[in-house]
């Protein structure tokens, strides 16, 4: 939910075209205002939802985390760049 990935960033939304969001993106990156690249956009807006409702019923699956729990340790280690020492990669 967009509202929860707000409050997970600590900013308010805004609507907008993805074009224009992506457009933005990419002449910000070109500035080197923004830290990445516009295919990030694009790869963020081809995330496949997955539904877990046959997973849990079927299998008697509960996750150990939640979206958000996963998305905040996400956004944490970006932060710290934690993962490796490798620098960043550049198309």
């Amino acid at each position: 939910d967009v509202d929860d990935v707000a409050r997970l960033l600590g900013t308010r939304t805004v609507e907008a075209p993805p074009a224009a969001a992506r457009a933005a993106l990419a002449s910000a990156y070109r500035a080197r205002l923004a830290p990445v690249p516009p295919a990030l956009f694009d790869a963020f807006m081809r995330l496949p939802v997955l539904a877990t409702d046959r997973a849990r019923s079927v299998l008697d699956w509960r996750p150990a985390h939640s979206a958000a729990e996963a998305v905040e340790a996400f956004l944490s280690g970006a932060r710290m760049r934690a993962g490796s020492d490798m620098p960043p990669l550049h198309p």
